[in-house]
């Protein structure tokens, strides 16, 4: 198993990659950095990938987090990359339905920064509350267990 984790000035991004037994890629990716750090380190070893990314989990909305994802999403529109995202887990809040009042500029961004993947995510027919993230959930991928 090869784990790189990006050099960025904040933020993170942890990738994860190693062969199967059956002999498949794997690659795991946490978190993503700005979208500045995504641009500088992340972007040309995506389009570098041989196979689509197993999983994306994402720890929260905030920037230095989730910035990288929202560029990611850019990059998968407008054809600059071709990887995609098999499955997606993220700490989810419900907004439909929901009135979120936000008095910090930090939490709006966030709630607005959470919105756009829900909604590119619901675009390719994934469910956000499919793709929550409870205390202690775990994820298994060819014998490597994921905890969140």
């Amino acid at each position: 198993m090869v784990i790189r984790v990006i050099p960025m000035p904040y933020g993170d991004c942890i990738i994860l990659q190693w062969d199967s037994v059956s002999g498949d890629k794997r690659t795991v990716m946490l978190d993503s950095g700005t979208q500045t750090a995504y641009c500088k380190y992340i972007r040309d070893l995506l389009s570098q990938l041989t196979c689509d990314i197993d999983l994306w989990g994402i720890s929260h909305f905030y920037s230095d987090r989730i910035g990288g994802v929202l560029k990611y999403i850019d990059d998968l529109n407008g054809g600059i990359i071709n990887t995609r995202c098999k499955r997606w887990m993220f700490n989810f809040i419900d907004i439909e339905g929901s009135s979120l009042l936000c008095d910090q500029a930090s939490i709006a961004e966030s709630v607005k920064q959470g919105l756009k993947l829900s909604l590119f995510l619901n675009g390719l027919g994934f469910s956000s509350k499919d793709c929550a993230v409870a205390s202690g959930m775990t994820y298994v991928l060819d014998n490597v267990k994921f905890t969140f």
